[in-house]
């Protein structure tokens, strides 16, 4: 017993996490139900069996002092906002546990010194936040609380490893849209995804290609609000989730402590923002296409031709202080892929001429079919020459001014929108302080994602409708109650659940994309070609690029 006490003293909390996975459902069905009960049986049972330490909650800790530097008992810390706070000991020391990560605003009062407070106060998911207040003795009444802002430590003290955290408004000013954008702008993390740097397969498959200290992809442990969220099998986000409802972003790079579990290059934790305040709320609209107009946007902004929209809502209903509430969301629609083009395309060169009588100079010429005729005949007949007579020789003729020969199916000029990528989320947070020491939180993740993306390969960069159809979608819950024991001793009892599901799939017509011109988010019911119905790689009938050996 005196070690226990001794293990308290040193380390001033304790946290105990209860956590209960759901299995993840990847794909179809699971057939054999028996099994996977008896898996999430076991799995229950073994994470009831264990201590995990959470993620979420952070602390502040500090000391009250006079301006001669003795300690202050009794100070009352309020933590504006929140009913949380604390009162100094003895020794003028205070600590605030099981605060979510943030940004916060502290007042120190005490009789007989004028009130302090600190705006900006930081808190790191896991992480210690020193905040120390020097009172000053009231000798006349003032109006006004001495108010200062909060510096962040050069240093954070209680941090085993490398750490970068990005709170709300740096992330706000990061001129990028999504979380894969926030994450390529940081040091030891490498994102592939929808670049031709990416593990083969995985573009076309919608898989996140996201890679730290030169690990693989399925290295890097991924978390909302520290429940992981990775493929299972892959690896990458198995989830989307809007910029606007990120409150914080944690990076580790190597040194991390073994509580993450199955982490072998680093740890990314997403914590989402809480209802705080007043009600209040954002609406946010972006184009790269303003009013249809190529002076306004560029060609390259017409050819992405964007269109998001974001919007948040939330606070504390002044009729109801304990509960408050967050919700946001997002749409886009835009191109899946941009690519620029030269101005070389083969249907102005696809006429040659030929030199019969052997004078030096062509007394002949012959045209070639189009770039769009070449397409569909080998589409039908599976080689050149049933197109046109001894096409498979001819078109390799056609050069362009440098002499290079011209790819027949390019048919581009400038920049071109190749796919789409619609996706749409809603997230919602849901808070009730119970008691004082007892804090209830459900949150919701809804995600939809139907895309096609270029597979950086000349036959599917001019015949998109040979490409596959991502239709991807997820689904997450998490209830957690957050019980406060003492001043220096709480735990966080979570149960969640993360479903993911994927469709790789390619279209019976081409021409019929979407749902409706409103709905861009699923293609038309029975528009969807089955696996029986592919074409093996291998087989007899399947069509490979004929013009592998071409350069423009």
């Amino acid at each position: 017993m005196p070690e226990f006490q001794e293990f308290f003293s040193k380390n001033y909390w304790k946290k105990i996490e209860f956590l209960i996975f759901m299995p993840y459902i990847y794909g179809e069905t699971i057939k054999n139900r028996m099994a996977m009960m008896k898996s999430f049986i076991i799995s229950v049972f073994l994470f009831f069996a264990s201590l995990a330490w959470a993620q979420i909650p952070g602390k502040i800790v500090g000391k009250v002092t006079d301006q001669s530097g003795t300690p202050l008992p009794g100070v009352n810390i309020v933590v504006e906002g929140e009913p949380l706070g604390a009162s100094t000991d003895t020794d003028g020391f205070y600590i605030i546990l099981n605060l979510s990560p943030g940004r916060y605003t502290l007042t120190a009062s005490y009789v007989g010194y004028h009130p302090m407070t600190i705006k900006g106060v930081e808190v790191k998911p896991d992480l210690t936040t020193r905040v120390n207040f020097v009172l000053k003795e009231e000798v006349m009444e003032l109006d006004k609380a001495i108010v200062v802002t909060a510096e962040q430590p050069v240093i954070q003290r209680d941090a085993t490893a490398k750490v970068t955290t990005l709170n709300e408004e740096e992330i706000r000013a990061l001129p990028v849209e999504n979380l894969q954008e926030i994450l390529s702008t940081q040091s030891n993390v490498s994102v592939l995804t929808n670049t031709p740097n990416a593990k083969p397969g995985y573009n076309i498959r919608g898989i996140d290609d996201i890679r730290m200290r030169g690990g693989r992809n399925n290295e890097v442990a991924l978390l909302i609000d520290g429940v992981k969220v990775s493929n299972p099998i892959f690896g990458g986000f198995g989830t989307q989730l809007g910029k606007n409802a990120i409150e914080q972003i944690s990076i580790e790079a190597g040194g991390f402590s073994a509580k993450y579990g199955n982490a072998l290059s680093g740890v990314i934790n997403l914590t989402t923002k809480e209802g705080r305040g007043r009600t209040s709320g954002s609406f946010r609209y972006y184009t790269s296409r303003p009013f249809g107009m190529e002076q306004l946007g560029g060609a390259h902004g017409v050819a992405l031709n964007r269109q998001n929209f974001q919007y948040t809502f939330g606070g504390r209903p002044s009729f109801l202080k304990k509960f408050s509430y967050f919700i946001a969301g997002e749409v886009n629609t835009q191109a899946g892929t941009t690519l620029k083009f030269d101005n070389i395309v083969w249907d102005d060169y696809r006429q040659i001429h030929f030199d019969t009588d052997g004078d030096g100079q062509p007394d002949s010429s012959l045209l070639l079919p189009s770039s769009r005729e070449i397409i569909d005949g080998y589409l039908q007949y599976g080689n050149l020459d049933s197109i046109q007579k001894n096409l498979g020789r001819n078109w390799k003729l056609v050069k362009g001014p440098d002499g290079r020969r011209i790819n027949p199916i390019d048919q581009y000029k400038g920049w071109k929108g190749l796919g789409w990528n619609n996706y749409y989320n809603v997230f919602s947070k849901f808070s009730y302080q119970l008691t004082s020491n007892i804090k209830i939180r459900f949150s919701n993740l809804f995600d939809r994602r139907y895309r096609q993306i270029n597979n950086f390969n000349a036959w599917y960069d001019y015949n998109m409708p040979g490409q596959n159809v991502q239709i991807l979608g997820s689904n997450k819950q998490t209830l957690s109650v957050n019980h406060a024991l003492s001043s220096r001793t709480f735990y966080t009892l979570r149960l969640s659940r993360f479903y993911e599901s994927r469709k790789i799939r390619i279209l019976r017509d081409y021409s019929k994309k979407f749902v409706s011109k409103f709905y861009r988010f699923d293609p038309p019911g029975g528009n969807l070609k089955s696996p029986e119905e592919y074409i093996p790689y291998r087989s007899t009938k399947a069509i490979t690029d004929p013009f592998e050996t071409a350069f423009y």
